[in-house]
């Protein structure tokens, strides 16, 4: 009986033991398998989700240029820094072959001539330009005649351009804008109105202006100027050549996705950088996946002179748009440095929403590289630039996620140390 039950001690300090075992090799191998989920997850890239539907246009559509147009146009309701200037108005007390007193209609001259948040150009720019013409009279009639609002800048060879408008009622205001070529010899803008009374009773809008009214009447005449317009830049002569073996600069950007008047963007700021870069050089790359599933990709250059430099979602339909940041001054060279903002539409069309976007140094006949990329889902970035280096310096400004708990090893070595627990636990066994 004694031999029975020491047998049976036996046996269960054997089963004891290799239980204990492989117990231990057991939470072992959940602390390496734990280590194998947090390496996994801290090499997980970012991802940014966009749900918002937005309609979008992917170009910028410029109406009014070297033309005259019969449509009545309406804005000033950006924000922005209104202009003062000077006027000059006629009596509006009598009319062509006509006894009906005309309106006494006028420009607001404390709204100003007004260009839409717009400050800083490049040469050859049309700048979205805004007035109010105010009829406070009571009870007047505006059948019969129609206004033609001609808009001017000087320093160039473009035409004028000239809305035929429908007035405003009484007690109202309208507002009209319109597109105005300025260059680097521009000194002012101005904007003119006639009041054209109709050859017949109600204005034939079928019939060419010079049929539709009769010859304006100075008398109802009034301008308004301003020496007050957008600041045309200069640009950077400097090409940074990374040809010559010099050190790639480092930049760094701060993103965020932000609601402007319905539509969602992509806002880009410049946080910080080693040195500025000529802005003609900077491209911004977008990829996307269209309806049919084929990978599309279009750029802008960054100095482009209508509807991107200068210009924010406020005040272009670009789908992308920079505004720079320049010194205050009489003149002023636009570079790409600190404080630079790019807003890129988050959707291209119907719905199609961006896939990737990059930055790009990218000057002409030079060595480029790519300053900083987004993917959002698309596997296609950056494949496409046979002169282009990555910037791997350390320009990305996304908060690094950081593992919390055991040091990472590595798979390999993961499972290599769940290898050799098992091969100590076969040994023990036998040996025992």
């Amino acid at each position: 009986m004694n031999t029975t039950f020491d047998n049976r001690d036996t046996d269960i300090e054997w089963i004891h033991n290799l239980f204990m075992s492989r117990k231990s090799t057991l939470i072992l191998t959940i602390i390496l398998l734990l280590q194998i989920c947090s390496y996994t997850l801290n090499s997980a890239p970012i991802q940014m989700d966009s749900s918002d539907t937005l309609s979008t246009s992917e170009t910028w559509e410029v109406s009014g240029r070297n033309d005259t147009s019969d449509n009545t146009t309406a804005g000033g309701d950006d924000t922005g820094n209104n202009t003062e200037g000077n006027g000059s108005t006629g009596n509006n007390t009598a009319g062509n072959n006509s006894t009906t007193t005309i309106p006494d209609y006028y420009f607001d001259e404390s709204f100003g001539i007004y260009f839409n948040a717009v400050s800083n150009i490049m040469n050859g720019t049309y700048v979205p330009t805004t007035v109010l013409i105010h009829n406070y009279e009571n009870d007047s009639t505006t059948t019969g005649h129609m206004l033609a609002v001609t808009f001017y800048s000087d320093g160039h060879s473009e035409q004028k351009t000239t809305q035929y408008l429908v007035p405003p009622v009484s007690r109202n205001t309208i507002s009209v804008s319109q597109y105005v070529y300025i260059t680097s010899e521009t000194t002012y803008v101005e904007v003119s109105m006639d009041v054209l009374e109709c050859t017949d009773e109600y204005c034939d809008m079928s019939k060419t202006p010079e049929d539709r009214y009769y010859p304006a009447d100075y008398q109802y005449y009034q301008s308004h100027n301003s020496t007050y317009i957008p600041r045309v830049v200069e640009l950077m002569d400097e090409i940074y050549d990374l040809d010559d073996g010099e050190d790639i600069p480092r930049f760094t950007f701060e993103m965020e996705e932000i609601d402007l008047n319905g539509e969602m963007y992509y806002s880009i700021v410049v946080t910080s950088s080693q040195m500025n870069f000529a802005t003609q050089c900077m491209e911004i790359i977008i990829h996307w996946i269209d309806a049919n599933g084929e990978s599309q990709m279009a750029n802008w250059n960054l100095a482009y002179e209508n509807g991107v430099y200068g210009f924010y979602p406020g005040n272009s339909n670009s789908t992308v748009t920079f505004a720079d940041s320049v010194d205050s001054g009489d003149s002023a060279t636009s570079s790409f440095g600190v404080g630079d903002n790019i807003f890129i539409k988050s959707e291209i069309e119907n719905q199609i929403s961006v896939g990737a976007i990059r930055i790009d140094y990218a000057p002409d006949d030079m060595t480029g590289i790519i300053l900083r990329s987004w993917d959002f889902g698309g596997s296609f970035i950056i494949d496409d630039d046979d002169n282009s280096e990555d910037n791997t310096d350390d320009n990305d400004t996304e908060d690094d996620s950081e593992s919390i708990g055991l040091p990472s090893i590595g798979i390999v070595g993961t499972f290599a140390a769940i290898g050799l627990s098992f091969v100590a636990v076969i040994r023990r066994e036998q040996e025992e």
